[in-house]
């Protein structure tokens, strides 16, 4: 007798609801609006760069963030079709955190790094650049939006790595507030004067 030939389980195709596959695609094309309506403060940003790098490479790599965060919300309804999800939770969270810590975070950081120096009324080119706090937090972002995905694909390895991304993110918030707390004790030791305007300004 011939030995039976094993058989391989395909997956199933999804049944998805016309409404359900609506508001996926409803969406992805929502958003598809979002990515055109933030790409001109993107190239607004890209001459800035190329013109004076130092003080836009924050915002810049923020809004490369954000754009694509943006970017991958289109593909949301392809994606849970092709894993055979409903909703695809792994894929949604990395979206989610390529927002939130990959634009806010970022942006807050870019920001008050030069805004506190100035307002301490220190010189911001004497103050620490940040570039530690500033790739590690690209380097952690982008190490969980990734492995967050391939939690749907190799869960194992995924998982014993996704958490190692957190404290690199949590290690450059660390540094990112320890080296303000430094310029306003700074400013605090010299004694520096309010930064005001005289009342009643003079009429022209």
């Amino acid at each position: 007798m011939m030995a039976a030939r094993p058989t391989i389980a395909m997956p199933q195709p999804l049944a998805v609801s016309p409404r359900v596959a609506s508001r996926l695609l409803s969406m992805g094309n929502g958003d598809v609006l979002t990515v055109f309506l933030f790409a001109p403060g993107f190239l607004l940003l890209w001459e800035a760069k190329t013109s004076n790098p130092p003080q836009a490479v924050e915002a810049y790599w923020a809004y490369v963030w954000l754009l694509g965060a943006m970017a991958m919300m289109p593909l949301f309804p392809a994606y849970s079709l092709w894993t055979n999800q409903v909703f695809a939770h792994a894929y949604w969270g990395a979206h989610r955190h390529a927002f939130t810590v990959g634009f806010v975070s970022l942006m807050i950081v870019g920001v008050s790094s030069r805004v506190v120096p100035i307002l301490a009324g220190l010189d911001p080119s004497r103050i620490s650049r940040l570039w530690g706090p500033f790739l590690m937090l690209n380097v952690g972002c982008a190490g969980r939006v990734v492995l967050q995905i391939l939690t749907d694909f190799a869960p194992k390895v995924a998982y014993a790595l996704i958490g190692f991304t957190g404290f690199i993110e949590l290690g450059a918030l660390a540094w990112w507030g320890i080296e303000l707390w430094a310029a306003m004790n700074l400013a605090k030791q010299r004694k520096l004067p309010p930064i005001g305007i005289r009342m009643p300004l003079p009429a022209r």
